[in-house]
């Protein structure tokens, strides 16, 4: 299995691969029964089914550019009559939506695990339903119709109907990305139920329950409600009537989006615990973005903003999987008036925001999910030990540096290879198969400059000698050295070595072996 893949709608006149609209990107072969491929720009006149949240289409595989299937066949040049019907892909804007809650009987019966991931839109339409294997699920569709029916009669009735399935949810969700309520009947006693609560940011979590034990909101459209039935995120539920009809254990879960990404980390590959993301003034810092409700995109862009130089970078992200999105940084000056006593000036945090929309939308401004702009600074006034090396906290040798310095450097036009194609997830191992190599076999052999995670070092003033100052090892790591504020000397003689690196001083060249680079300016070298 491998080819190109393609994703149209049952109407889709422009199935041929050779159309001016086709909408085929090329598959990457992972395996006989995998294959991935990142999904071209949405195209809004291509939807499966309106009434489905976001805008859905169908994945359609071909081995030779000609034919395409989806599973059940479908030629190329033709309308093909499985669309629909097999695997399908969904583009999400940035308009929130809350789904009619799915009801599972508490007395055992389930549906499908496809169903509770399947969305409507706010009109409450029925959205077709597929099982785990991309087929559909007529039972399922059937049953999730008849809830639906039934949550429309019951949100406008003015008294209860004492139908089981009588939970209706309301209000739109005001939080970030995409989630799932779960509410469970904990307590049937007929006039005195309970009902426990949850919220889930993905999917196949299991978080603590934020409730349990609580009384059901009870109360008919347009009436009162009693006692309150705020969940959280702007979403409210009721039940139309209470009594003998609810069941232990039955169960609804209600899918929500807010329209923009999730974020809640950053981090680089430096090793210094003090900040979660640092890089230094010149740029090419790869950030890793956490969260959730990643989409692949081709509008998904990092915004990098700070109230103390108001310079905004916005750099194009690149999508991994749903949890994690990377972008890299560009060149920054550093803060003006110099360093400042007490702080860590000229370095300064930006916040970090995600965009899954072509700038329309970011997401919220999270006081923790920031990146340092920041060299890695050294002093004969410093401390391995309670150094961060930042200019007020700098450390105190040369070796120390290094090792807090960013990692896994690489060619700019370098793509790591997966470990797991489904989460994105890379082996510590994995980091060291993209090797810098010769210059010849960097790309364009356009030099250290277009290295991606480079790190900078500057070296405060003073004779640098003994154990962590010479006989230094770069750790496969790509750095330079530069003395900040007057002579720096390094004097390998005191302790007897022969040469600062233990394999060998590059001073800036390009032949680097994949035991990393160290190069040097400013820096004099003394018996070494």
């Amino acid at each position: 299995m491998g080819g190109m893949i393609t994703v149209v709608d049952s109407g889709a006149a422009d199935f041929e691969t050779g159309a001016a609209n086709a909408n085929t990107v090329r598959a990457e072969w992972v395996s006989y029964n995998k294959i991935r491929c990142i999904a071209p720009t949405s195209v809004s006149a291509l939807d499966d089914n309106a009434d489905h949240g976001g805008n859905q289409v169908t994945i359609f595989v071909s081995n030779d550019g000609v034919s395409y299937h989806s599973g059940q066949g479908g030629a190329d040049s033709a309308t093909p009559t499985d669309a629909g019907t097999g695997s399908t892909f969904t583009y999400f804007g940035n308009t929130a939506f809350t789904d009619v809650p799915l009801y599972f009987l508490g007395s055992g019966a389930s549906y499908s695990g496809g169903v509770a991931l399947e969305l409507t839109s706010s009109n409450h339409a029925v959205s077709t339903i597929y099982a785990q294997d991309g087929t559909k699920d007529g039972t399922a569709a059937t049953a999730y119709a008849s809830a639906k029916t039934s949550h429309a009669t019951e949100a406008s009735l003015v008294v209860g109907s004492g139908n089981a399935d009588d939970l209706v949810v309301e209000g739109t969700f005001t939080g970030n990305g995409i989630a799932w309520f779960e509410i469970v009947i904990d307590d049937a006693t007929s006039g005195a139920e309970t009902f426990r609560w949850r919220l889930h940011a993905g999917v196949g979590s299991n978080v603590a329950w934020v409730e349990t034990a609580r009384a059901i909101p009870v109360g008919v459209f347009g009436g009162t409600i009693s006692p309150s039935g705020l969940l959280s995120d702007g979403i409210s539920i009721r039940f139309t009537s209470s009594g003998g009809h609810h069941l232990l254990g039955d169960r609804w879960i209600v899918r929500v989006y807010g329209g923009n990404p999730n974020v809640i980390s950053a981090r680089t590959t430096h090793e210094e615990t003090t900040y979660a993301a640092r890089g230094p003034f010149f740029g090419n810092t790869e950030i890793t973005i956490i969260g959730e409700s990643f989409f692949p995109s081709n509008g998904m862009w990092c915004k990098l903003y700070d109230s103390d130089t108001t310079v905004t970078h916005t750099v194009p992200a690149y999508f991994d999987n749903m949890k994690r999105v990377r972008c890299i940084t560009e060149k920054h000056e550093p803060r003006s008036g110099g360093e400042v006593p007490g702080t860590f000036r000229p370095c300064f945090y930006k916040n970090i925001q995600l965009s899954l929309d072509d700038k329309s939308t970011f997401s919220v401004v999270k006081s923790d999910v920031k990146f340092l702009y920041c060299d890695i600074y050294v002093s004969k006034s410093g401390s391995d030990a309670y150094g961060d090396g930042t200019p007020n906290a700098p450390y105190l040798t040369l070796q120390r540096s290094i090792e807090a310095a960013l990692g896994e450097a690489r060619s700019y036009d370098i793509r790591y290879n997966l470990d797991d194609p489904d989460t994105g997830i890379r082996l510590p191992s994995e980091h060291r198969n993209v090797k810098f190599g010769t210059a010849s076999k960097i790309p364009v052999n356009k030099g250290f400059g277009y290295f991606v995670n480079r790190d900078k070092v500057r070296v405060k003033t003073g004779t640098y000698a003994g154990a962590g100052n010479v006989g230094l090892h770069p750790l496969g790591k790509m750095l330079e050295a530069e003395a900040k504020d007057g002579a720096v000397t390094i004097d390998c003689g005191a302790e007897g070595y022969t040469g600062m690196l233990v394999n060998g001083d590059r001073h800036g060249t390009e032949e680097v072996t994949n035991s990393g680079s160290v190069s040097f300016f400013g820096i004099t070298h003394v018996n070494c």
